[in-house]
């Protein structure tokens, strides 16, 4: 019998955590958090296993999940993204049994490809837009969270990543960026026959329980009543958005309507109105009275 493991892809800062542990609230559903990312990068995890919880509440050692994950880790670091698959795979299934759905929100294609060599696993695909002109919002605030840098400071902290970091700081870029990242994805899913469910992260928020009801659906399971309630969760998320520590934060989903009050995207969608058009029919495809399949423009 084959596993079902059900995978979040998005573009970065879309909300792939949140939708985690609402998933995590269904009690035949456990989150596990951004798994490619801990296994292409096991050196910079593990030696902060000790000071680092899970969702659970758990310290990542003495988590019931990731305490035996590590110290397989530990013994094989040089393994591949895809062989780290399989031994959270297998671990999952003699820590949960059978029965429970692993939903694996790494968000990347890298990370998709690694998972969907394994041969016995099912994927079922859950792929989630944000809305442009908030996403583009949430970007440049990161950035600035991060603090004023030139580009020469940029690419020293960050190496080979410094450009697309510096170039985050830059509306236009960013609305390019997420356009050209959006169209990555669904070139990936028809190309290679994936099975997804299209959705975005604005209509998530606005209609919980009806976009809940049909991402179920698309799973396999019953929708579950207070499945939106973030303090329910039974997610194990290891890597992941910071929300992911902190319960009391936990209080649910929520619209992100700072762009509304913000100009940021203003010029980016004036300036590239085909991003705006394709933002409107893709992100909100549900909610549309008929949902044209993306087109090439």
């Amino acid at each position: 019998m084959s596993r079902k493991v059900v995978y979040i892809a998005c573009v970065g800062y879309s909300g792939s955590t949140v939708l985690d542990l609402l998933l995590g609230g269904h009690p035949r559903i456990v989150g596990v958090g951004e798994v490619g990312n801990i296994s292409r990068q096991p050196e910079f995890h593990l030696p902060r296993t000790g000071e680092m919880r899970c969702s659970c509440g758990e310290l990542r050692d003495d988590c019931v999940l990731w305490g035996k994950f590590f110290p397989r880790l530990r013994e094989n670091p040089s393994a591949s993204c895809t062989e780290n698959y399989r031994t959270l795979v297998d671990i999952f299934d003699e820590v949960f049994g059978p029965d429970i759905i692993m939903v694996d929100s790494s968000k990347s294609l890298w990370a998709l490809e690694s998972l969907r060599r394994l041969q016995d696993v099912e994927v079922k695909v859950l792929y989630m837009l944000k809305d442009v002109r908030s996403w583009t919002i949430s970007s440049y605030d990161m950035t600035k969270r991060e603090g004023e840098h030139s580009l020469r400071q940029v690419v020293g902290k960050y190496g080979w990543k410094g450009p697309y970091k510096f170039l985050r700081r830059v509306p236009l870029a960013c609305y390019w960026y997420w356009y050209r990242r959006n169209r990555e994805y669904q070139d990936y899913f028809r190309r290679e026959g994936v099975e997804f469910f299209q959705f975005g992260y604005d209509e998530l928020a606005v209609r919980t329980e009806e976009m809940l009801r049909r991402i179920c659906r698309f799973i396999g399971v019953e929708y579950v009543e207070g499945m939106q309630e973030l303090g329910r969760s039974n997610s194990h998320v290891a890597a992941g958005n910071r929300m992911k520590w902190d319960k009391d934060k936990r209080t649910g989903i929520y619209y992100d309507n700072r762009w509304a009050r913000r100009r940021e995207w203003v010029w980016p969608a004036l300036l590239l109105p085909h991003i705006s058009r394709y933002n409107l029919r893709e992100v909100y495809r549900n909610s549309a009275p008929a949902s044209p399949e993306p087109v090439d423009v």
